[in-house]
């Protein structure tokens, strides 16, 4: 014990309180001592301890499945979107930078989920009484028209009706002009699991020969809400087009391609409501309530009619 602890003992043989304080003291520590402490800090193993950090686990992806967020786009649905005809689904739309772009910008021409009909006729029969098919037009949500063809006459044509209907004998009686079973087979497929929107749609499928599910259809002429605008009777298209658009239509001939885009912008502006009172089942509770002036229109029109 020549190092100086044996001093320090008591004559038990064991270390006293003023050894084990020498031992913690860092001024008593030896020269030795010293070096070993610091050859271990600076070690590359130490510093190894010190610094390690678990990195954070990284998350296994399903199969087919991509670390890139979902890509949406201002004021475009991509639920109107549907891949069965046409137009990819929303997945090849990532992939593609000029769909991208006409999403966008709305100048998507493929067919969406939302489709606007509207068709021409003319007059068959006594006085042009009966009406044949004789132009049909469709547009997407975006208003791009997707198909639009004259048809064949099938019977003579007594009344072109055309201030009306804009159709004059060339346009259904030319090469330009379709036969009416290829236009309802085409018309048909086009329709096929889409929500259909128009005005007055039973007059457009009645002349197509065609039907369509109600639960896919939206009219503006059966909308309860709009019969405000003329009194809880069935409104126009004209009429509707003034009030809500501010647009004039069918000031002369009409244009089936132009009263496809008018029904459709405003089926467009009122389809969230429009759409939550089909699920709520609200829209068949929905009833006209006549106020002030039209109560009083309401009572001597039905006193006249009696």
């Amino acid at each position: 014990f020549d190092c100086g602890i044996g001093a320090q003992m008591n004559t038990n043989g064991s270390v006293g309180q003023d050894a084990s304080k020498s031992r913690l003291d860092p001024n008593k520590i030896s020269c030795n001592w010293k070096a070993l402490l610091k050859q271990m800090q600076d070690s590359p193993e130490t510093k190894a301890r010190v610094k390690y950090k678990r990195e954070p686990r990284k998350r296994k992806l399903k199969p087919g499945k991509s670390e890139s967020p979902e890509i949406w786009f201002d004021d475009v649905d991509l639920s109107e979107i549907n891949g069965e005809i046409g137009i990819p689904p929303a997945k090849k739309i990532r992939d593609n930078k000029a769909l991208k772009t006409s999403l966008i910008l709305g100048n998507c021409t493929e067919p969406t989920r939302h489709v606007a009909l509207d068709c021409e006729m003319v007059g068959t029969g006594y006085e042009g009484e009966d009406s044949m098919l004789a132009r049909c037009s469709l547009v997407n949500r975006f208003g791009h028209v997707l198909y639009d063809k004259y048809v064949a006459p099938q019977e003579w044509v007594t009344d072109f009706r055309t201030r009306f209907s804009g159709i004059r004998v060339h346009d259904v009686r030319s090469e330009k002009a379709e036969e009416f079973s290829v236009v309802q087979k085409e018309v048909s497929d086009l329709l096929k699991g889409r929500v259909l929107v128009g005005h007055a749609l039973h007059n457009d499928l009645k002349v197509l020969l065609l039907d369509h599910p109600k639960k896919l259809t939206r009219d503006t002429a059966k909308y309860p809400p709009f019969k405000k605008y003329t009194g809880g009777r069935t409104p126009s298209l004209k009429k509707l087009a003034k009030a809500i658009l501010d647009m004039d239509i069918q000031d002369g001939e009409h244009s089936s391609v132009e009263d496809a885009q008018v029904a459709m912008k405003i089926y467009a502006m009122h389809s969230k409501e429009w759409e939550r009172a089909i699920r709520t089942g609200a829209l068949k509770k929905m009833k006209f309530k006549a106020k002030g002036k039209q109560k009083r229109k309401h009572f001597h029109r039905k006193h006249k009619q009696k």
